[in-house]
């Protein structure tokens, strides 16, 4: 969807608020969610400054500069009131170039070096359900973990 066609969207279904959604490089995601009055065409431009020091343990403030990409949105099914929802890319402020802690640019950077040097022609990279509903998971109070399933054809017992 191009930038205009979303704005108009979001004014037809009365949204009020939009998220911000991006993934960590251990694979959390974080969002921020803001009024929709702040979002204009040219925010998927130059996106929105935001301070995420607490996301690295940083000891000085880290700036980054979140981009909504236009063509990766959905409404959130689980709000109360309607929220559209973008997923950003991460930019660094100075030199606006890809933040290289921000899991998607690290997996679009392994996808660029397998073409790059002939070992694959494509290369399909996807998220993985860190935990289930399925039969014998458990999950400890660390960063220990297990998941097993017959529904499946694979067992992940990280530790």
């Amino acid at each position: 969807m191009k930038p205009k066609a979303i704005l108009a969207y979001c004014r037809e279904k009365g949204i009020r608020s939009f998220d911000l959604r991006f993934a960590t490089l251990d694979g959390h995601w974080r969002q921020i969610t803001m009024p929709i009055s702040s979002l204009s065409e040219t925010s998927f431009e130059e996106g929105f400054g935001h301070e995420i020091s607490w996301l690295r343990n940083a000891e000085t403030q880290t700036f980054s500069v979140l981009v909504p990409q236009s063509h990766a949105n959905f409404l959130d099914p689980f709000t109360q009131k309607p929220t559209v929802v973008f997923v950003a890319s991460v930019l660094g402020v100075v030199h606006r170039q890809e933040d290289p802690l921000d899991s998607r640019f690290v997996a679009l950077e392994a996808v660029r070096y397998l073409q790059s040097s002939g070992i694959a022609d494509d290369a399909r990279v996807r998220t993985t359900f860190r935990f289930g509903s399925e039969e014998g998971d458990t999950a400890e109070e660390d960063a220990l973990y297990q998941f097993r399933s017959e529904l499946a054809d694979y067992a992940v017992d990280a530790g």
